[in-house]
C-alpha cells in the first residue's frame, strides 16, 4: 500500500473486516436505539427509523462480499441478502459495466464500473433494502472502484462509500485509489457518519 501525506482516517462507524475468503457475505451488526424522547447525553448512534412514539432497538445489519462476477447471479445475491436480513450491502468485483441504478425484488442497487468497450473488471455495487432506500439523499460514480452514496437519518446523514481496492503490486493503480479515496474522505460533511465497507485486498 503506497504511503501518503494523509493517512485515510476520519470513520465514525465501525469499519468491516474486509476481503476476507468466504463462501458467503461478510457481515457486521449495529445496536440502533430509536426513540422519540430527548436525551441530554448526545446518542452515538444512528437511527434508520422515523417511528419516534415507540422506543426500540434495532439490528442493523451490513455485509461485503466479493462475487468474482455478477453475471446471471443477480436474483440469487438478492435472495440471500435478503434472507439474512442485510440493510446494505457492498459487492466487489461485479465486472459489471458502465453506471446506474436498478431495482431488484428487495435491494436498490447503485453500480459502477468500466467503460462499455473495457473488459469486465473490478466495479462496485451498493445494495440497499427497499425498506430503507427511501432514505437515499445523494449518490456520486467516483470511478470503477469508488462508489458512494448517503441516507438520510435521525441523527444526520451516513454516508456509505463502496470500495474495492486494487490487489497488492499494482503500485500506480494502488496510489491512484488510495489518493481518490483520500479526496472522497475530505469531502464528505464533518458532521456525516462514514461507513467504508468492501474489500482493500491488503495483507496484514
Amino acid at each position: 500500500m503506497p504511503s501518503l501525506n494523509k493517512p485515510v482516517q476520519r470513520l465514525k462507524v465501525a469499519t468491516l473486516p474486509l476481503d476476507l475468503p468466504c463462501s458467503g457475505p461478510i457481515t457486521h451488526s449495529e445496536e440502533i436505539s430509536t426513540t422519540g424522547k430527548s436525551h441530554r447525553k448526545k446518542p452515538d448512534r444512528f437511527s434508520l427509523n422515523d417511528d419516534t412514539d415507540v422506543k426500540k432497538v434495532l439490528q442493523f445489519k451490513y455485509a461485503t462480499w466479493n462475487i468474482r462476477g455478477l453475471g446471471e447471479k443477480e436474483e440469487e445475491l438478492d435472495k440471500i441478502l435478503n434472507k439474512n436480513n442485510i440493510k446494505i450491502s457492498v459487492i466487489t468485483e461485479s465486472k459489471k459495466k458502465l453506471q446506474g441504478t436498478k431495482e431488484t425484488e428487495h435491494y436498490t442497487v447503485i453500480y459502477s464500473g468500466v467503460d462499455r468497450h473495457i473488459r469486465g473488471q473490478s466495479g462496485v455495487m451498493i445494495w440497499i433494502h427497499k425498506s430503507v432506500s427511501n432514505k437515499i439523499d445523494h449518490y456520486k460514480f467516483w470511478n470503477d472502484r469508488i462508489i458512494e452514496t448517503r441516507l438520510k437519518t435521525q441523527r444526520g446523514h451516513l454516508t456509505i462509500l463502496g470500495v474495492y481496492a486494487p490487489t497488492e503490486g499494482r503500485d500506480e493503480l494502488n496510489e491512484e485509489f488510495y489518493e481518490t479515496l483520500q479526496k472522497v474522505l475530505d469531502k464528505v460533511n464533518r458532521n456525516n457518519y462514514i461507513t467504508l465497507i468492501g474489500g482493500m485486498n491488503a495483507r496484514v
